[in-house]
C-alpha cells in the first residue's frame, strides 16, 4: 500500500482550481485538461481508505499544496487544506462554486 499512498499524496499536492491533474509530469507541469480526473482521484482515495490497513487515519495525513489556494481562488482561501479530508472539502466546494479554468500555456504549442 506504500506506493498507492505515496502516489495519492503526490496527486493531492498538485490539486489546483479544484482539479486533479490527469498528467503529472513529475509534479513540474501537471496537466489539468480532464474534469473526470478529479472524480477518479476521489474514488481512488475512497478505495485506498477502504482497502489499506491505515484506513480512515489516512484522511488526517498532511497535505501541502504546490500552488496555494490564494494563488488560484481567493474566495476559497479559508479552505486551504491541511489534511486529505480538508482537500476533499476544498475540491467539492470548488466544484459547487463552479470551475472556470483555462489550462496554463493552452494553445497550439502545448502538445
Amino acid at each position: 500500500f506504500a506506493e498507492a499512498r505515496d502516489t495519492l499524496l503526490v496527486y493531492a499536492s498538485v490539486v489546483r482550481h479544484g482539479l486533479c491533474p490527469n498528467l503529472l509530469d513529475a509534479a513540474r507541469q501537471p496537466r489539468y485538461n480532464a474534469r473526470d480526473a478529479t472524480w477518479f482521484f476521489l474514488q481512488a482515495l475512497q478505495d485506498y481508505v477502504e482497502m489499506s490497513p491505515e484506513g480512515l487515519t489516512f484522511m488526517s495525513q498532511t497535505v501541502v499544496l504546490k500552488w496555494p489556494v490564494r494563488d488560484w481562488d481567493p474566495d476559497l482561501v479559508h479552505l486551504e487544506p491541511k489534511t486529505v479530508a480538508d482537500l476533499i472539502h476544498l475540491i467539492l466546494q470548488a466544484h459547487a462554486k463552479g470551475i472556470s479554468f483555462r489550462e496554463r500555456n493552452a494553445g497550439p504549442g502545448l502538445d
